[in-house]
């Protein structure tokens, strides 16, 4: 039962492989990277559109990007802890649905500020994948093999944001407000994700099968001293809070290493979404 235990060819197939005519786990799960890194710049092919529909300025309107990558800074504070606690399968499948939802609300906004509260609450909720991804690909793979899926992954997160002006840009093309279907194709790629997410993804975090297997082992004796590790935690909601919001500050301010590589990583995501919003005004 435990991920790692699991065949070569199981691992693979979780990692990277696809099922004709349906769905699998690992292009669902890796889907779920790409809609939410593909959303983070969507819109700024579609700026100009959005600024004569709503009537808003150009200042205004670049904050549909930065309100999400805001978004992007709240929401792993809490979903990457929280799913150590209550397992990833259902805190990525919850945020997913609530990601899939701002999207909803971005397509019907009729003002400016309508969009900008939805894209900030889409990149908290669209964070989730990134940090709990990494996790499932950690689940399954020992340290030794885990670097190839890792790389995968990571790619995943560049192909996004590379991807979104692009298709944005071609939409805002169809009519007055064809900036509307940009996020009506968020929603529809945001829904057949979380649907096919609740279809083929089992748990993967170890500790939460085995809570699983100490409660049916539990109801079969019915012995009482049966119980897995994680079930003799603290799980007093106090305590939970203080624990999973210190800990990535405590990551973060407390080993040199993690500091320069997230001080390096925000100097390139910076650079990196910059350039989105050059390049519309040099074509």
């Amino acid at each position: 039962m435990h991920p790692k235990s699991w065949s070569e060819g199981k691992k693979w197939y979780i990692s990277f492989a696809t099922t004709i005519g349906g769905t699998s786990f690992p292009r669902i799960v890796l889907n779920v990277v790409l809609n939410s890194t593909f959303a983070s710049s969507a819109p700024s092919g579609a700026l100009k559109s959005i600024q004569e529909t709503l009537g808003s300025s150009e200042e205004v309107s670049i904050l549909i990007i930065s309100f999400y990558l805001v978004g992007y800074i709240l929401g792993p504070i809490v979903f990457g802890p929280f799913s150590e606690r209550f397992g990833r399968r259902p805190v990525i499948l919850i945020t997913l649905a609530l990601y899939t939802l701002t999207q909803v609300g971005c397509a019907l906004a009729q003002n400016i500020e309508t969009i900008i509260i939805m894209r900030l609450f889409g990149g908290m909720f669209g964070s989730s994948p990134l940090v709990i991804v990494g996790g499932v690909l950690a689940d399954i793979w020992d340290s030794y093999r885990r670097g190839q899926a890792m790389s995968m992954f990571s790619a995943t997160t560049f192909l996004g944001p590379t991807l979104g002006p692009f298709i944005a840009g071609y939409m805002s093309m169809t009519g007055p407000e064809g900036w509307r279907w940009l996020f009506w194709f968020l929603t529809m790629f945001g829904g057949v994700s979380t649907i096919g997410l609740f279809l083929t993804v089992p748990e993967t975090y170890a500790p939460i099968i085995l809570r699983r297997k100490a409660r049916k082992v539990r109801e079969e004796t019915g012995d009482p001293l049966v119980y897995a590790a994680i079930e003799r935690e603290d799980r007093r909601i106090l305590k939970l809070l203080k624990i999973t919001l210190s800990r990535p500050f405590q990551l973060l301010f407390g080993d040199i290493i993690i500091f320069l590589v997230c001080l390096y990583l925000s100097f390139c995501y910076g650079v990196q979404y910059m350039f989105y919003q050059v390049c519309p005004h040099l074509t």
